[in-house]
């Protein structure tokens, strides 16, 4: 979990391994779900992009959000239904003077 001040772009990475522990690439996509501190879905099934196997990122604006903690999931959608294969929390911080 990271703390972000608002208007900063946070990058969400999901990291995906096999049974074995190695990386691995799903079969089918690989979507983020992002909740605010209100319990709104802000992101439904956004693309993630991938930047190495087994690994892939997403980035996300904080402006005019709301403050607090921050939930997120990654999934793997393919034939087989849904499934979550990485989750986390950030947190965006108010700006002081």
């Amino acid at each position: 979990m990271g703390s972000y001040y608002l208007e900063a772009s946070v990058r969400l990475i999901a990291h995906i391994r096999s049974g074995a522990g190695a990386f691995t690439d799903p079969t089918g996509s690989i979507v983020i779900r992002i909740m605010d501190p209100n319990s709104t879905r802000k992101v439904t099934d956004g693309a993630m992009t991938k930047f190495a196997e087994g690994k892939y990122y997403y980035d996300y604006d904080t402006t005019g959000e709301a403050t607090g903690t921050w939930t997120w999931e990654a999934v793997a959608s393919g034939s087989g239904g849904d499934k979550t294969i990485d989750a986390g929390q950030f947190t965006v911080l108010a700006r002081t003077a």
